[in-house]
């Protein structure tokens, strides 16, 4: 998990059991200590390793054996582009790749048509944006006020986010 900020999905799937491990590279020191926190109240500590910033060459911290059957998240705010390469993408070739995209930035257009050009040779693309949501299902919210249940789900983002899956190409 790049961008772990407090550890959400880095915990949430070593408690839910999808994972045996995880790594969580976080550039804040801030945000490394709540996750080790998080982990720790979540008895999940043993089974996560906590990183700091994730340069061009942080997957030389993992194992390969954990980098040949792994998820790679993603989530930094706009430097997904600087970090995701054509030779990540070589690296990674067996690993799913899932990566927020920020296409609000400045030249975002062709920072995403390289990075899809970049990937085609070892992954298939599936492009995922925000659906719809049913926050009637969740009875901890129904005694709020609509304005207040629809803030909960809000990241201020200033437009619709999307996610880009890419998974490896079999051979």
């Amino acid at each position: 998990n790049i961008g772990a900020a407090d550890g959400y999905y880095g915990i949430g799937v070593l408690v839910n059991q999808l994972f045996e491990k995880s790594y969580c590279f976080e550039l804040s020191e801030k945000g490394r200590k709540i996750i080790k926190r998080n982990a720790t109240l979540n008895n999940v500590i043993e089974r996560i390793f906590i990183k700091g910033e994730a340069k061009n060459d942080f997957f030389k911290d993992i194992p390969n054996e954990d980098l040949n059957d792994s998820v790679l998240l993603v989530d930094i705010e706009g430097d997904e582009f600087e970090l995701i390469n054509g030779a990540l993408f070589e690296f990674l070739h067996k690993t799913i790749i899932l990566i927020e995209i920020h296409d609000w930035i400045k030249d975002s257009d062709q920072k995403i048509n390289l990075l899809i050009k970049e990937s085609q040779n070892t992954h298939k693309l599936k492009k995922i944006t925000t659906s719809d949501r049913n926050l009637s299902v969740y009875r901890e919210l129904k005694n709020m006020n609509d304005t207040d249940r629809w803030i909960l789900c809000s990241e201020g983002r200033p437009r619709l986010m999307s996610w880009f899956r890419f998974d490896p190409i079999e051979k």
